[in-house]
């Protein structure tokens, strides 16, 4: 309203560079070209400050193509050189999936600073690629370049996401050395890694030893006790955390309706989901909604859980009507999972889960023909099943494996030590079975 105020003798690059940049931080790529465009039709040329902002407003993959052409008039304008401008470039492509852009760039830079490092470890690991995060971090020492709290940050989720216990306690040790363990945001992170690696304990150990908390950390240490199956401490943090006056926000109610949904607390779970409603005013968002199905599911409430989703004021994503066809299979209610099944492949019609789903409802209630005919229409719309894979760490580096997969460089080696550890078992289990029987 104010820059449509201004007569246009009055207006200046500047002018169009902070509209163009209003419209960039509320992540509006649509207006952002618009603006951009009445700017070079009005005569104005657009210069690095422009381009900046216009590059940040594309965060999603849909954008790529709007993206690339202003990567083009970048260079047009001459200002491709510019390490602020490559260091946006490698942002804006990692963002919009362009990773193959996004390390060419990066690979031919001829300067780089802690920011360029920064977004490349962070591009990496937000994949979960937790191995080329930390050769770009040894790369970037090797440089002489000094890690700042974004880095070791970027780091710690990619040691969550793969679950590297061991490498996320370096990193915790490395942070320590450079004088960071006392940054919020860095404890933050550690906590976070802790529990989405397993180790709930040093996560609260953490928790206990950090100066100042924030509602950041508080809702990091409940979601860390739900994730574990710690659900009493869970919910016993969370009434501690509001007795202390910190106020829950929407992430902090979900990990505390996961606690109530695993542990099977329906009282408890309606509890806090009116409290986030009703007291706090948190609009539900559709995990809210998804982990209240899950909850009324689990305790058998079908007809509860489907009315719950009827009734909701958005509409149910294929997560919540796959939430309940789950259920539905573990109480064999064919007459609500078919209706949720017909809804989820509405969403998804070729996702393999549905079919799966059904194939085994109907396969529980001895309807094989209903069997068959959910095989032949996976394979007649060529639906396939994702095979299910594992991540470990060997000596420091991730090694993923698959389903039946026999293609790995040590697959023979790897066989037989399973064959050997199930023998094992086996006889673990024998052993087990004689003492019982002699008792």
């Amino acid at each position: 309203m104010v820059f449509c105020g201004i007569a246009l003798e009055h207006l200046s690059v500047v002018s169009w560079n902070a509209l163009i940049a209003g419209f960039a931080y509320f992540e509006e790529p649509v207006k952002a070209i618009w603006v951009y465009q009445r700017m070079i039709s009005n005569g104005y040329r657009p210069d690095l400050s422009t381009v900046l902002n216009l590059l940040s407003s594309f965060v999603q993959p849909n954008s790529l193509l709007c993206g690339m052409p202003i990567h083009a008039h970048a260079v047009k304008l001459g200002c491709d050189m510019a390490i602020t401008l490559l260091n946006t470039l490698v942002s804006m492509y990692s963002k919009c999936g362009d990773i193959g852009s996004a390390r060419y760039i990066f690979d031919f830079m001829d300067e780089r600073s802690c920011v360029t490092w920064t977004v490349i470890i962070g591009v990496y690991a937000e994949k979960g690629d937790l191995d080329e995060a930390l050769s770009l971090f040894h790369s970037m020492e090797a440089a002489g370049d000094k890690p700042d709290k974004v880095t070791f940050i970027h780091l710690l989720a990619a040691c969550g996401k793969v679950g590297a216990l061991e490498v996320g306690k370096w990193i915790d040790n490395y942070a320590i050395s450079k004088g960071l363990k006392n940054d919020m945001l860095v404890c933050n992170a550690l906590l976070d890694m802790y529990a989405k690696c397993g180790s709930v304990g040093d996560a609260h150990r953490l928790f206990l030893s950090m100066k100042g908390k924030n509602v950041v950390s508080w809702t990091t240490l409940v979601s860390g006790f739900a994730l574990n199956g710690k659900f009493q401490a869970a919910l016993d943090h969370f009434n501690e955390m509001l007795k202390l006056g910190f106020k829950p926000n929407h992430i902090t109610f979900l990990a505390v309706l996961q606690a109530c949904t695993h542990a099977g607390l329906l009282e408890k779970g309606w509890e806090v989901f009116n409290l986030m409603t009703n007291t706090y005013c948190i609009v539900p968002g559709l995990d809210h909604y998804a982990c209240m199905t899950d909850l009324l599911g689990r305790r058998g409430k079908l007809k509860e859980a489907l009315e719950f989703i009827q009734d909701m004021p958005i509409k149910p994503d294929s997560w919540i009507w796959g939430t309940l066809l789950s259920a539905c299979k573990i109480h064999h209610n064919l007459e609500i999972a078919e209706h949720a099944a017909y809804h989820l492949l509405q969403l998804e019609p070729h996702a393999a889960a549905p079919y799966v789903e059904m194939a085994n409802i109907y396969a529980s209630a001895r309807d094989w023909n209903r069997v068959a005919s959910m095989r032949k229409k996976m394979k007649s719309k060529q639906v396939t099943k994702s095979p299910g894979q594992s991540v470990i760490q060997v000596d420091g580096k991730c090694c993923s494996f698959t389903v039946e997969d026999r293609c790995h460089y040590e697959g023979l080696q790897i066989f037989e030590t399973l064959d050997c550890l199930v023998l094992q078992l086996k006889d673990e289990k024998d052993l087990l079975a004689l003492e019982e029987l002699m008792s």
